[in-house]
């Protein structure tokens, strides 16, 4: 299976030993048939870092992997990139995700997600205006179109108050118009979008302010692509 390190690494921080329970197995080809070393240490509750880059865990393994990700109470970063993750993978690792209280950064990077696989995510781990993840890293994921990227953005990072970052690099839906909507996105959310809401716009109809955000995407992008269509009396 190839070398495995940092399970249990000691590390010191302000002249403080602090124990931290990681979990890496980067290029050690795992495959669907090495779930058992999955399962034998996704059980620990006390598991903060796990890093499966470089795999091959693909549908089988994401489904264990999903199903366990509740018992890692205290999971803050997971790293699944380059393990031959598509769409049917992404709808057992979202589950989850999205019911993940703690984890903070996922990463899926170098996978085979397409644009149903990124409709998933938006929904399931975004659109649900997930409170705890901070950041999304989706780069190199070619198979995600235009569709895919516009759902990720539209439908989930819109209706999203607390995710920080999110990469797209390497997408091949992503243009610019739809990079700077996303960065946009971002920027209000690294600004307290949430603050306003809860303060401002709470006793608002929420389902009737998510239906009005394609329209307003698609004003953004008359005016930024076409303005002389746009006129404005000042």
């Amino acid at each position: 299976l190839g070398k495995r390190v940092n399970f249990l690494d000691y590390t010191r921080h302000q002249d403080k030993v602090i124990l931290l329970y990681t979990f890496s197995t980067v290029k050690c080809r795992l495959n669907k048939y090495s779930i058992t070393l999955i399962d034998d240490n996704t059980n620990n509750p006390s598991l903060e870092y796990l890093d499966l880059y470089g795999n091959r865990i693909g549908i089988i393994g994401s489904k264990a992997l999903g199903q366990n990700l509740p018992n890692l109470s205290l999971l803050k970063e997971l790293n699944l990139s380059g393990n031959q993750i598509d769409d049917e993978a992404i709808t057992y690792l979202s589950k989850g995700i999205a019911k993940h209280s703690a984890l903070k950064k996922v990463c899926l990077g170098f996978n085979n997600i397409s644009n149903r696989g990124a409709e998933i995510l938006a929904v399931e781990c975004l659109g649900c205006n997930n409170e705890h993840l901070d950041s999304l890293n989706l780069h190199n994921n070619p198979n995600i179109g235009e569709l895919g990227t516009r759902a990720l953005i539209q439908r989930g990072l819109a209706c999203n108050y607390f995710l920080k970052e999110m990469n797209i690099d390497w997408v091949r839906g992503a243009d610019q118009l739809l990079l700077e909507e996303m960065n946009m996105y971002l920027e209000l959310n690294r600004g307290g979008r949430s603050t306003l809401r809860d303060e401002v716009l709470e006793p608002f109809a929420w389902s009737e302010i998510f239906r009005e955000v394609s329209m307003l995407s698609s004003v953004y992008h008359l005016v930024r692509f076409c303005p002389e269509m746009c006129e404005f009396n000042i």
